[in-house]
């Protein structure tokens, strides 16, 4: 597919953060996805592992409601059968966590709307773990990522927790639409020719400043016309990710120029296409994230608490940076 692109195009969605880094994000063998578990081996994560802890980046503070705890153990039984067939079972340790504060925003919007589910696009999915939650309470959900190794994680994990609900397009697009929905980043590039996806919400996070230019640029081109039939109709991330290619001014002036407007801008960012009338009440939630589905007098519930994974169980980063002293999670 590389070969019938145009030389801008295969640029723009190159992996230049991930290769200047040294970040893996290609894999030979299938085996060899279960890295893309987790990789929170950052000096400083056992500090989200003490009560109270908070993930500012993330706008997450990692206390939790019996329903999140439910749910992030779900999505983690998952990923521990889906890579027991890869050859290793692997529990995730904060990456599914990490989740919570996106997923937070978005069910709060959810509920303010008043409607049912929403139908959301991710740009640069991770590991997943979002789109996931998200489609597990209810909403259609539609992702793309231009890193090999995280789109294959992405499309075993889709079709381990959605089976026949999930498509992924390298097997062909899909005739009607189905509730969680996987493209290779050619056929994202296609889109601009024609369409299928429409959204309520598009969320790119962790990445914007990662992303060539011109890529996002492209990104925000079509994020308007994918929003464009929604009476939601929002843009929203919570970090900008590693500034590689923009800072947060560059990447606020490039939504002005495709033709948006700011609507918040801390703790997270949110942007709607200029000229839509927006509802305040959507938004006017403060620094203080709702907790989702918390019940009246509820005790929330710790990360250790939420975590499954055992010794045997650990991401495989864990025994090197153990070793030299990074993140000790059994400590």
């Amino acid at each position: 597919m590389r070969s019938r692109l145009s030389v801008p195009e295969v640029q723009a969605f190159e992996t230049t953060t991930f290769d200047r880094v040294g970040w893996p994000c290609r894999v030979e063998r299938e085996a060899d996805l279960v890295r893309y578990a987790d990789w929170c081996c950052h000096p400083g994560a056992n500090q989200y592992f003490v009560p109270g802890a908070v993930l500012p980046t993330q706008c997450a503070s990692l206390s939790f409601s019996g329903v999140e705890r439910d749910l992030l153990q779900e999505v983690s039984r998952r990923t521990a059968a889906m890579t027991a067939k890869l050859g290793r079972e692997v529990h995730p340790l904060l990456n599914h966590l990490a989740q919570i504060g996106p997923f937070r925003i978005i069910m709060e919007i959810r509920r303010r709307a008043r409607v049912s589910a929403l139908s959301i696009l991710e740009i640069g999915a991770g590991s997943g773990y979002l789109s996931t939650m998200l489609a597990m309470t209810g909403n259609q959900i539609a992702t793309t990522d231009n890193a090999q190794g995280l789109y294959l994680w992405q499309s075993l994990l889709f079709r381990e927790c959605f089976g026949s609900r999930f498509s992924d397009w390298i097997e062909g697009q899909p005739t009607c639409t189905p509730d969680v929905q996987l493209f290779p980043w050619w056929d994202y590039l296609g889109m601009r020719h024609k369409c299928p996806i429409k959204a309520d919400i598009v969320i790119s996070n962790n990445n914007l400043g990662e992303m060539n230019p011109n890529a996002l640029a492209y990104t925000l081109t079509l994020a308007r016309e994918v929003l464009d039939q929604s009476p939601i109709g929002l843009f929203l991330f919570t970090c900008a990710g590693t500034p590689m290619h923009q800072e947060i001014n560059s990447i606020q002036e490039a939504f002005r120029q495709r033709g948006f407007k700011p609507l918040k801008t801390s703790p997270f960012w949110v942007f709607a296409p200029t000229g839509r009338a927006i509802f305040s009440s959507l938004l006017d939630f403060g620094k203080q994230i709702p907790v989702y589905a918390q019940t009246g007098g509820e005790n929330l519930i710790s990360a250790r608490e939420v975590v499954l994974a055992t010794k045997k169980t650990l991401p495989v980063d864990m025994d090197f940076v153990s070793y030299i002293g990074v993140f000790r999670f059994f400590s």
